[in-house]
């Protein structure tokens, strides 16, 4: 940042009113990548620039200029807008050169988020206040760079402030997002990924076994990881007091194992609970006599079927499934709330997405053992653990492409997995998986309100 040397006097590049003895302006604060943060008067996410004057008088920025170009000073003129006696003032970077709805200033040009020049000038076209020069470092995605209130080098902040002081928490730069050698998807032969990170002596750390890397936990990567079968792996690369990157998780899964899954597999429990009928004992495998087509009638096997429609894959820690006191599975009926990870993984190679979230078993009488063991979850997005929105064109008969709240529905009342019935309703020989969706959609065709569904496959 430029420190200028204030000389009494007045500034005839604003028709001589404009005391010099006004303290320069600052670039407070800027966000180069807004995908979750503050949205401009007309509801968009914007880059942004935060000015804050120093001055214990209120100062008109009318004819004062901001710009990403060192050889062009006056590249934009801001408006007749007023900033407040040590206060803040948001300018969005959108590139369209107006005010908004909600009366907020926006340039005529837009950040690079890969660095560039950025300063304030004053309105003699000549006299910079404040400046990221040569350049700001490359930025990344919600996380912004601004001054430390005490001073100092810019800084990267995880939260932002737009509007007021910049937060305490802090850190000089930003390691770089692991990046995986192969994809998430579908595979029938053992193969080895690498995971690099572009942050030259970041340490990376991944697991296997569901739960969340961290600069403590997980196994020190050291070279390509072995996937023999159907993984989850998750990774983050991190560096000194750098901020750390978020996990990346993927999921590797071998159809051919899958089906063939043993009824009892590590870590999952032997029992779903005890209705009055009894205790009922766990079930993992596949049918074989399905799977094997004993009866020699099958035009399609299993293993094809996994691969007609999108696939879910949940990540988490086992005990947050099956643990004692702390199983979403384990407790249904307590709404215990757990962080994972979901994948949607489309079997045609379409892209899909990965997004950390919240899950809670959903519904009512669905989550009581003695009917269901097989229970509705929830996913709920927040900035608490990941993205504020899930943005995804998830439902192609929809315009709504962001979303709070996700259900992955078990069918209760249309599935086989109920556990107990009444001889005439919610028999398990009258199950329906199409049921609820063919209602729906039929209310939607009809001109009706209605909900949207579509059919994936899950794997916790």
């Amino acid at each position: 940042n430029d420190a200028l040397e204030i000389a009494e006097g007045t500034d005839p590049g604003n028709g001589g009113d404009f005391p010099n003895t006004l303290l320069p302006l600052r670039l407070n604060e800027m966000l180069a990548r807004n995908s979750t943060g503050i949205s401009d008067g007309d509801g968009r996410r914007e880059d942004w620039i935060e000015i804050y004057n120093p001055n214990a008088v209120a100062v008109n920025l009318d004819g004062y200029y901001l710009t990403d170009d060192e050889f062009l000073l006056t590249q934009w003129t801001f408006p007749a807008v007023t900033i407040a006696a040590n206060g803040y003032l948001i300018v969005f970077a959108s590139g369209t050169d107006r005010v908004d709805g909600g009366g907020n200033p926006h340039t005529n040009f837009q950040l690079s988020a890969a660095g560039e020049f950025l300063a304030i000038v004053r309105p003699n076209g000549t006299t910079i206040d404040d400046s990221f020069s040569p350049t700001y470092p490359e930025q990344f995605t919600d996380i912004s760079y601004g001054v430390p209130t005490t001073g100092g080098d810019p800084v990267f902040y995880q939260s932002s402030t737009p509007g007021a002081a910049n937060s305490a928490s802090a850190y000089p730069g930003v390691v770089k997002d692991t990046n995986f050698s192969i994809d998430r998807g579908f595979y029938d032969a053992p193969f080895q990924v690498a995971i690099t990170s572009g942050t030259p002596g970041a340490t990376i750390r991944y697991t296997t076994d569901g739960s969340k890397p961290s600069p403590s936990s997980g196994t020190v990567y050291s070279g390509p990881v072995d996937i023999t079968t159907t993984t989850n792996l998750r990774a983050i690369a991190y560096f000194g007091g750098w901020l750390p990157t978020n996990v990346d998780s993927h999921t590797y899964i071998f159809l051919d194992d899958v089906v063939r899954q043993p009824t009892d597999p590590p870590g999952w429990p032997s029992t779903w609970g005890t209705i009055s009928q009894g205790t009922v004992p766990s079930d993992y495998e596949m049918d074989p006599r399905v799977v094997n087509d004993v009866l020699g009638i099958a035009d399609h096997t299993v293993a094809e079927a996994l691969l007609d429609i999108p696939t879910v894959s949940i990540s988490m820690p086992q005990s947050d499934v099956t643990g004692g006191s702390n199983g979403i599975y384990t407790n249904p009926g307590s709404r215990i709330e757990r962080e994972c990870s979901i994948e949607y993984i489309r079997p045609d190679g379409t892209p899909g997405f990965q997004e950390d979230c919240l899950i809670v078993p959903h519904g009512n009488s669905s989550r009581n053992p003695y009917r269901m063991q097989k229970h509705s979850l929830r996913l709920i997005f927040t900035s608490e653990v990941g993205t504020s929105k899930l943005r995804y064109p998830l439902f192609p008969d929809s315009d709504i492409e962001e979303f709070n709240k996700l259900v992955l529905r078990a069918c209760f009342t249309d599935s086989w997995a109920l556990a107990s019935w009444s001889s005439g309703r919610y028999r398990p020989n009258d199950s329906q998986y199409i049921r609820d969706v063919w209602m729906k959609d039929s209310l939607t065709a009809m001109g009706q309100p209605s909900s949207h569904g579509n059919f994936v496959h899950l794997y916790v």
